[in-house]
């Protein structure tokens, strides 16, 4: 009988070898292994800690959020219709007063959280209320950039569409307008977009082109929101 070790044998040899292999090495160098170890647990103990910290601080921020907002829907004395005896207060900018720091609060002590985005829109509410159109405007771009599958960015975009309706702006806010209206499923609906659109033709000067647009909101869009202030544009464009 052949004493050369068979290919089973040799496979088993090789496996205990590279097992004692292993061993050693662990021997050797289990202060380092045990580093290591401890090192990945604590990078799990701080992640579900931090997770957990900015849970705490999301809630604490949206419940800040909440204060701010019932102020913000307010009534005032701005307000027509509103009946003396159900009006908060006495202006939309005592309101604002009182918005304010609560929603810059948020953002400042908060940042990070959907609670201070959220509270940037409204800031940037108040400032174009105010006329500060500048701020407005970098509130607005910056929600969209951090958050453009959100909810509210069709709704954020489509105030910057608003806040660029300038004759300077026009050529620029036409072309854009142009490619977003031509895309599937635009962020901001069609015929809002057709209505800024046929605003910012209407700058230019070039009626025929503001009618063809508010025309696309009639035939395409028939109950439109938009359809009685197209209505009344289209009488005079």
């Amino acid at each position: 009988m052949s004493d050369r070790p068979t290919r089973k044998e040799m496979k088993r040899n090789k496996f205990v070898e590279d097992v004692g292999t292993a061993y050693d090495y662990a021997s050797r160098n289990r202060r380092n292994i045990l580093l290591s170890i401890a090192a990945v647990v604590l990078l799990v103990v701080v992640f579900y800690g931090v997770a957990a910290y900015r849970s705490g601080q999301e809630h604490k921020a949206q419940q800040q959020l909440a204060e701010a907002i019932a102020v913000m829907d307010a009534t005032s004395g701005s307000m027509p219709g509103v009946p003396e005896a159900e009006v908060e207060y006495k202006s939309e900018e005592e309101k604002f007063s009182k918005a304010q720091p609560l929603l810059q609060g948020i953002v400042d002590e908060y940042s990070g959280t959907y609670a201070a985005d959220l509270a940037d829109l409204y800031l940037a509410n108040i400032a174009a209320a105010r006329g500060d159109m500048d701020s407005a405007r970098s509130k607005l771009e910056t929600f969209v950039r951090r958050h453009p599958g959100h909810l509210l960015a069709g709704a954020a975009q489509l105030s910057l569409y608003e806040l660029r309706l300038q004759p300077q702006e026009a050529p620029a806010l036409i072309s854009e307008l142009e490619k977003k209206i031509a895309e599937g499923e635009p962020s901001v609906p069609k015929d809002a977009l057709l209505s800024i659109l046929g605003r910012a033709w209407e700058l230019q000067g070039d009626r025929a082109k503001a009618r063809e647009a508010y025309e696309r909101i009639v035939t395409e869009f028939p109950d439109s929101s938009y359809a009685l202030d197209v209505q009344r544009r289209l009488a005079t464009v």
